[in-house]
């Protein structure tokens, strides 16, 4: 019997990635199916990983072919598949486990020729939703037309897709040859198809994957694949469907390919933009005069650049753009009787340009921003605070600009004024991201009463829409007023009016207020031996037969009976129970949300007494399972079933800033600790547990976390709180009945915090830097920077060195060791540390400014001495008496600054702070006279550099080391006799997502490295101090994550050898004389490609350059042999890059910029 679904699977050379498919593939909860995966020439493992699938599991078949390319590869694995649908998968993706049978069974009920969902991209624990389908799947439908869903132009890719297989072959799909073959074929059966099932469920994982063709898109051939695709679809469209035309230029060919073309532009080497911008211009000149004129300002100067084949205006505007410009560009009026608003992008009124002044034109731009901040209940009148402006206009008083609130019924027959009170809210300037305008004038306040939402006298059961509109310089807009951001709303519960009806304040789709007299209102619910029981009263009297019945999503529902019963003083009462088993079928999704209604459709509200409070069932039919008993958005009766977890009643600040955290548990077991996990960087805290019973209480001070011996706060960004149960991680969550009592967001130290409810009711703590109100965001900086700052610049120097290492992330490196000799040196002078997040302890003699605070700007004003190892801030204006001493974080093996412009790859980030921080530079500091040179042609630099040592390393020949050695192998937990490998990995240009954001891949194999090494070593991971996105730490007690302990040089004195690669840290650790070893995996790329070196790495290494994970294990194993091979480069390459550091580099540096304090002795 043939099976139901077929999945092809191509596999190229996909070895790390291609198990974790095929897991997901064998693990979808629809069973009948068969994988027939294609091996498309693979010389790695893929293919015997497929194989050992094969052998154990027969739904599983391996086809074997020389290698074409994945569109032969695909054609080849349905020519052998015998299922009724068909559908892809790419070996290096993930399918989540009900995919297929959602997809498949909603073709079966709609009789649709193919199921369309949503897609996920993920890389390692990160996942986001995919930019490319942005909006196609927000609104799902069962066989609607493509006509009928234009943004369907964006639904590209075949492996999101369940295709039934008689369309397939009647339309006689075949993929072609070539780059993304799939996207001719997703868009020619969207064309072809009589009825699409647009699911709005996530289908398939797309992972962000090195190398794959999508991230090698800045390829020129990848480009013009791309393009010549793009422009054979749109003639395919314009013949057959020209109505889909305008939306195919907008939402595929525009917003996908010439976006991918702009934002790659000036990532490729130089002499490639001219064929990109052929390409480009092809395209756009493509695309109809109307799509464009209605697209923003800033994208249609940019199509018109890339038409008229303007690349260096281009490559400007692209800068502008990179840079935040956008941000901060004022708009400006013109025009009489009817003006029209344009915007200050590059080359706006420049003459010489001859632009369009169309181009620039933001009228249509200008929307009205309006949100209610909080909602307070207060004696059965809502309060309600909120803020609305133009944007880009804004008001910075109360009078300048009019604002007017109305109620509007849903059906539009009803309409109520709203009185408010204006406010001044400096906190919407700051939040705004806008630096050329205040928005301070733009706060309000209504109250408004329940009992005046009625038409004509009467009470209407409807929903009233808070609307906003906004007058300002001429501009008047209207928009609906958006529910508040804050968790602490997400939730409501209602207030009863004198009539019986209810009103809840709804945040989705808007604020607005919901009235409803519900015909259903639960008033307790409770668990009743393995079932639910839940009672409420009715409305009118029920028909016969009542049922209760719980749904979860498309066709998953139970129905079970319902007893009703007559009041004494009038109405009904209705009673029934739900078995908790029938809530958690076995092959259940992890989280199953069930809605309850009463048959004929009636909803169960949930009134607002204790008995309705939230529950959690333990559900004995299924493996550490619960039901959560609760209530959706708008306040009906629902059940989460879901893993049980830690459920969270009450967070509330204590004194001394201690944050603490109690609620329910129940599960059997009892964690002795939360785990306190930041996104993205794998930073955790642990955070112990108390428990009385099933009830538990964990405190935590999220200012002084321990950390490496020191008490460091949590730094910014989302930490998400988590909980061990056995082998799996779940996240703590809060009840949802206790989100309203969340506490406000609260400054701590130098950040601000707010305990949040994610999504999915996971409680986490959102940490930003805490500056004040009126020093935060673009327009406070703007004022700070052009007022402020030139005041305090006409006021006396001091004696104050302000110092800064890595733009303020760590107190570290040749700054740290300046600093300490000047404090030894006893020379006067007062000290600052810039700090950008405060992951630093204040150093002993120096205080702590923020960075970009008044401190900091007042510091760098007057400050007599200025030392930093990367750039100070861009309103930094060196004045005279200032010297501003540059200690370049490391001697460089690959190229850096203006030298990497010659490098085939193009970096993300510019290189216009050195335009203006270098000239401004009064000493350079190196460690040898051998690198001079790089660095004169790197930074274009021909004033004074001193080359007599690296500061940072006086401590690896200080008196002191041995004591420090010890110091730290105690605070790693480090014990004696244990040896110490640190891996120190250079960061990777080309693994990122966006400027700032940068990915580390652990190429290294932990596991076997361990089981080789034995119990008697350990592994320091450091990854680069630019790595901002890295995976959660592994529980291999092997391994220490020290990337974030505060000085590297530390780490150095207690490593019995290091492993790195194109590190800077290898000149620094020759210095103590230990050997080196280099995991150089991909050299030839990252020297030729890029970075590119600045002499023979190969020839002058003192160590082994190793080229796989095996090689970096054996050679660890056989350390004294790599040793005594190695020792003739060693010596070599220690007498080229350490010749003077001897422990004295800080005392020169003082030497040379303050020689006429007598108190400074130069070593002799």
């Amino acid at each position: 019997m043939s099976p139901k679904l077929s999945v092809v699977v191509p596999v190229h050379n996909v070895e790390e990635h291609v198990r974790a498919c095929l897991g997901s593939l064998a693990g979808q909860t629809l069973r009948d199916l068969e994988v027939i995966v294609v091996d498309d020439g693979s010389s790695d493992g893929s293919a015997a990983i497929a194989r050992r699938f094969a052998a154990g599991d027969d739904r599983f078949r391996v086809v074997h072919e020389r290698h074409q390319g994945p569109g032969p590869a695909r054609n080849a694995g349905i020519r052998r598949a015998t299922g009724r649908y068909l559908a892809f998968a790419d070996a290096d993706d993930v399918v989540p486990p009900h995919a297929y049978r959602r997809m498949v069974g909603s073709l079966e009920r709609s009789g649709s020729d193919l199921a369309t969902g949503g897609v996920e991209r993920i890389d390692g624990e990160r996942a986001w939703r995919s930019w490319m389908h942005d909006g196609v799947f927000s609104r799902p439908g069962a066989g609607v037309r493509f006509g009928e869903r234009p943004l369907l132009v964006r639904d590209r890719c075949v492996w999101n897709k369940v295709f039934r297989r008689g369309f397939w072959d009647d339309q006689g799909l075949t993929f072609p040859d070539g780059l993304y073959e799939d996207v001719p074929v997703a868009l020619g059966a969207h064309l072809a198809a009589s009825g699409i099932d647009v699911l709005d469920d996530v289908v398939y994982r797309w992972r962000k994957r090195s190398g794959s063709i999508t991230e090698g898109r800045f390829d020129r051939d990848n480009f013009a694949q791309r393009v010549g695709m793009a422009l054979a679809l749109r003639e395919r469209i314009e013949r057959g469907a020209p109505d889909l035309l305008p939306a195919f230029d907008e939402h595929s060919l525009i917003d996908v390919d010439v976006r991918v073309l702009l934002e790659g532009l000036p990532r490729v080497p130089d002499d490639d933009r001219a064929a990109l911008v052929d390409l480009g211009a092809d395209a756009v000149r493509r695309t109809g005069a109307a799509v464009r004129e209605k697209l923003p300002a800033l994208l249609r100067l940019q199509l018109h650049l890339l038409e008229h084949r303007r690349l260096d205006d281009l490559l400007e505007v692209l800068a502008f753009i990179r840079d935040g410009g956008p941000k901060s560009a004022p708009v400006v009026k013109r025009g009489g009787l009817r003006p029209r608003w344009y915007a200050g992008y590059p080359f706006f009124d420049d003459a010489d340009r001859d632009l369009p002044a169309g181009l620039y034109d933001v009228t249509d731009e200008l929307r009205a921003v309006a949100r209610v901040d909080t909602v307070t209940w207060t004696d059965g009148r809502l309060r309600v605070e909120g803020h609305a402006y133009v944007d880009r206009i804004g008001a910075a008083a109360p009078g300048d600009m009019r604002l007017r609130l109305w109620l509007v019924a849903q059906d539009k027959l009803g309409l109520r004024r709203v009185p408010i009170t204006r406010v001044t809210r400096p906190d919407v300037t700051a939040a705004s991201a806008q630096a050329a305008v205040s928005c301070d004038g733009t706060g309000f306040v209504a109250e408004i009463d329940p009992a005046d939402l009625k038409v004509l006298g009467r009470r209407r059961q409807v929903d009233w829409r808070l609307a906003a509109e906004v007058s300002a310089r001429g501009v008047r807009r209207r928009a609906g007023v958006q529910a508040p951001r804050s968790a602490r709303h997400r939730w409501p519960v209602p207030v009863a009016l004198p009539d019986g009806s209810r009103v809840w304040a709804l945040g989705t789709g808007g604020f607005r207020l919901r009235v409803r007299r519900p015909d259903a209102l639960v008033t307790a619910h409770r668990r009743a031996g393995d079932a639910l029981e839940i009672e409420g009263l009715l409305a009118r009297e029920p028909a016969e037969g009542l049922r209760l019945v719980a749904r979860a999503g498309a066709g998953t529902s139970v129905k079970v009976p319902a007893e009703v019963a007559a009041q004494p003083g009038g109405g009904w009462s209705f009673w029934a129970r739900v078995p908790l088993a029938d809530l958690a079928p076995a092959d259940a999704a992890p989280v199953l949300t069930w809605t309850f209604t009463l048959s004929g459709g009636l909803a169960l509200h949930l009134d607002d007494v204790a008995a309705t409070a939230d529950a959690c069932h333990r559900i004995s039919a299924r493996d550490r399972a619960e039901a959560v008993v609760t209530r959706t958005r708008g306040g009906e009766l629902c059940a989460v079933v879901r893993q049980a977890a830690p459920v969270v009643t009450r967070v509330a600040w204590e004194e001394d800033d201690r944050l603490v955290l109690s609620g329910t548990y129940a599960g059997a077991e009892r964690p002795a600790a939360f785990v306190v996990r930041r996104e993205r960087s794998g930073q955790q805290h642990s955070v112990p547990v108390e428990w009385h019973g099933d009830r538990f209480t964990a405190v935590l001070r999220p200012s002084r976390m321990p950390r490496f011996g020191v008490e460091l706060p949590l730094g910014k960004g989302r930490w998400n709180v988590l909980c061990a149960l056995g082998t799996d991680e779940t996240a703590v969550v809060v009840a949802r009945g206790a989100s309203s009592g969340l506490p406000v967001p609260r400054i701590v130290g130098f950040h601000e915090i707010e305990p949040h409810a994610a999504k999915d009711d996971g409680l986490q703590l959102r940490v930003k830097v805490g500056l004040p109100v009126a020093e935060r965001g673009g327009h406070a900086q703007a004022r700070l920077r052009t007022a402020d700052y030139p005041r305090y610049r006409t006021r006396p120097l001091l004696d104050l060195a302000v110092f800064d290492s890595f733009n303020g992330r760590q107190y570290s490196d040749n700054p740290r060791a300046i600093f300490e000799e000047l404090r030894r040196s006893d020379l006067g002078f007062d000290s600052v540390w810039v700090t950008a997040d405060g992951q630093f302890p204040p150093p002993d003699g120096a205080r702590t400014v923020l960075s970009g605070s008044r401190e900091h700007y007042e510091a760098l004003a007057r400050a007599r001495l200025v030392v930093g190892n990367w750039r100070q801030p861009d309103w930094f204006d060196k004045r005279e008496g200032q010297t501003y001493v540059q200690c370049w974080h490391g001697t460089p093996l690959k190229k850096v600054g203006y030298d990497l412009r010659a490098m085939p790859y193009k970096r993300t980030e510019g290189a216009d702070w050195m335009r203006h921080d270098v000239p401004q530079w009064d000493l350079l500091l190196a460690q040898t006279p051998y690198v001079v040179p790089f660095l004169r042609s790197a930074f274009r630099y021909d004033g004074p550099v001193l080359d007599t040592g690296h500061p940072r390393n006086d401590l690896l020949n200080r008196p002191e080391r041995h004591a420090v050695a010890l110091r730290v192998r105690e605070r790693l937990g480090i014990p004696a006799g244990k040896k110490v490998v640190m891996y120190a990995p250079t960061w990777r240009d080309d693994f990122h997502f966006a400027i700032g954001k940068r990915a580390f891949q652990l190429e290294l194999d932990l596991d076997r490295a361990s089981a080789a090494l034995g119990d008697d070593h350990v592994l320091l991971l450091r990854t680069h101090y630019l790595v901002t996105d890295k995976p959660k730490p592994g529980e291999n007690p092997f391994v220490i994550d020290v990337s974030d302990y505060p000085d590297i040089a530390e780490l150095y004195l207690v490593a019995d050898v290091l492993v790195t690669d194109y590190s800077s840290s290898m000149f620094d650790f020759a210095v103590t004389g230990k050997p080196m070893l280099f995991y150089t995996y991909d050299l030839e790329r990252y020297r030729d490609h890029v970075r590119g070196f600045y002499f023979d790495f190969a020839e002058t290494a003192p160590g082994p350059l190793l080229g796989t994970s095996d090689e970096v294990i054996d050679a660890l194993r056989d350390l004294d042999a790599v040793t005594r091979r190695s020792a003739p480069a060693y010596k070599a390459f220690r007498r080229r890059f350490c010749p003077s550091d001897d422990g004295q580099a800080a005392a020169r540096v003082l030497a040379r910029v303050l020689p006429d304090r007598k108190e400074v002795e130069i070593p002799a």
